[in-house]
């Protein structure tokens, strides 16, 4: 698949992403799974583009949405979205490449926040001398 996306695309997965990340902190973890769902929905999609372990898939990016709980009271995003639906309904509203997309961005802002975890633990530690 071409991952090249036009303007219009990145601003829609953008906003979904940004719906999910001021999704309260009870959907996030009572419906992490629901939400790692719907995106994922298209497993042969998935799996055409590169994502064959499936399983290890849905976990990390099941453990990246719930991650977003932490990476909220950090970077002081507010619980806006109260309603599981209207998040859900978001996510099917994108294209299966714009939910890839999406699974990836949210993926990698799983592994920037742990890289930066860690070099704020390791400065903290002395690491930075």
């Amino acid at each position: 698949m071409n991952k090249l996306i036009t303007e219009a695309e990145g601003a829609k997965i953008a906003g979904v992403f940004k719906y999910i990340l001021e999704a309260s902190e009870s959907i996030l973890i009572d419906h992490g799974h629901v939400i790692t769902g719907q995106i994922i929905k298209n497993k042969k999609f998935f799996a055409d583009n590169g994502h064959k372990d499936f399983e290890k898939l849905e976990y990390y990016l099941g453990s990246a949405i719930s991650s977003l709980v932490d990476n909220k009271v950090i970077e002081g995003i507010k619980d806006i979205n109260t309603d599981e639906n209207l998040v859900f309904k978001k996510i099917n509203e994108l294209s299966d490449k714009e939910k890839l997309i999406l699974a990836e961005c949210i993926i990698k802002h799983f592994e920037y926040s742990n890289i930066r975890g860690m070099q704020k633990a390791f400065n903290i530690f002395g690491g930075d001398k």
